[in-house]
């Protein structure tokens, strides 16, 4: 790829561009909001607090005809495991555009199993959530470089 065409793909996925937050914890929400905001203020972001609320949101983005999020940030512990997984499942059990968003877990948790389960359900990246806001700046400048400047991310419509 020459520098022109890594530079539309880039600009491609800065178009319209937003996260949606599935986080159960408003004081970790406004944490990652907040370094989020920092990192990439042109990136819309979208928290729900439920995985119901995340079903909501998404299904309102199908119904409107709007972009989809170009990535899903997700607590897997919303506060139960079960939700967690249960949305895991309906993201990756749904087709087109839906089914191709990247999902990245950011959990608490340092268990294998649920590493290993949670790659086994199609995740993107399995993050354990970092001590201190340094810390998840630091998460986020490696995201956006990584997922924005980086990776081609499909069209969030098609």
């Amino acid at each position: 790829m020459n520098t022109t065409q890594r530079t539309k793909a880039t600009r491609r996925n800065y178009r319209q561009a937003s996260i949606l937050v599935v986080e159960d914890d408003s004081a970790q929400w406004t944490i990652i909001r907040m370094a989020l905001q920092q990192v990439m203020p042109e990136v819309g972001l979208f928290w729900a607090a439920s995985d119901q609320e995340a079903i909501r949101y998404l299904e309102t983005c199908s119904d409107d005809k709007t972009d989809y999020p170009k990535l899903i940030l997700l607590d897997l512990y919303l506060p139960r495991r079960e939700d967690g997984w249960r949305l895991l499942g309906w993201f990756k059990n749904k087709d087109g555009a839906l089914h191709r968003i990247p999902v990245v877990v950011l959990s608490n948790s340092t268990d294998q199993a649920d590493v290993r389960a949670a790659y086994e359900q199609g995740v993107t990246s399995f993050l354990i959530k970092p001590l201190d806001y340094d810390h998840w700046l630091d998460y986020f400048r490696t995201l956006k470089q990584y997922w924005w400047d980086t990776v081609t991310l499909p069209d969030s419509r098609s």
